[in-house]
């Protein structure tokens, strides 16, 4: 794997995860704000839970390529351990294909929602906030996962090929 394109994708997931922090501090500065409307003025942030969904929908999705690029997520790591190199590389790089597929296949649907919603003009439920937007961004998230995944399996495959 050429490590110039590691570096780029590496770029790409920490920039993306810096912008999943910031939908998170979003998140909480709109239902601070909300609640502190309710109390001080009894007139509560329309479209709250819009704002929330919506964030929190593109705070996961753009979070994702980081925490798999630091192996963030879920392992059996008792038993991997145990099994040979080759064999781990194995299984990392079966794993790891498999996910790619399947992020690569939902990041081209979504895109693909994305337009659709896009040219009908749906807005969000309780605000005139057009969703295509943060779908898009979902979509983009997906997709810097799978190039994360690329980088993953092609770590995998050299394990299997020494």
């Amino acid at each position: 794997m050429n490590e110039q394109f590691k570096g780029y994708i590496e770029a790409i997931s920490r920039a993306m995860d810096r912008f999943a922090g910031f939908c998170l501090v979003a998140i909480m500065a709109v239902v601070v704000l909300n609640i502190l409307l309710r109390v001080i003025f009894n007139r509560p942030l329309l479209g709250t839970v819009d704002y929330v969904s919506l964030l929190t929908a593109v705070c996961i999705a753009v979070g994702l390529a980081h925490c798999a690029l630091q192996n963030g997520q879920i392992a059996i790591e008792f038993v991997y351990q145990k099994l040979s190199p080759q064999i781990q590389g194995l299984i990392g790089t079966v794993i790891n294909a498999a996910a790619l597929l399947f992020w690569g296949a939902a990041a081209w649907f979504i895109v693909d929602y994305a337009r659709t919603t896009a040219k009908s003009g749906m807005v969000a439920s309780t605000t005139p906030i057009p969703l295509a937007p943060f779908i898009y961004m979902v979509a983009l998230g997906f997709a810097a996962l799978g190039l994360v995944l690329i980088i993953k399996t092609a770590e995998s495959i050299r394990k299997v090929l020494p």
